[in-house]
């Protein structure tokens, strides 16, 4: 998964999330976290500084979207 800072057409981060596929991701307001809805693994997060991986979000199951990030 590659997050882009699409204005300045660069890549801020890649984020392995192995062989699954990523249904839907979002970044947080501030740009420090990244959220995906990963098929089989739920959803997961990133902090984006770090690349560090975050607890995955109880209950999110198998997710097929992110939603609102102000709930992370």
């Amino acid at each position: 998964m590659r997050v882009w800072d699409w204005p300045a057409g660069t890549t801020v981060a890649t984020i392995e999330v192995g062989k699954h596929h990523v249904h839907g991701i979002a970044v947080s307001p501030d740009g420090k976290m990244v959220a995906a809805a990963v098929g089989g693994t739920g959803l997961r997060r990133w902090s984006l500084p770090d690349r560090r991986e975050l607890p995955v979000i109880e209950g999110a199951g198998m997710a097929r979207g992110v939603g609102d990030q102000s709930r992370w």
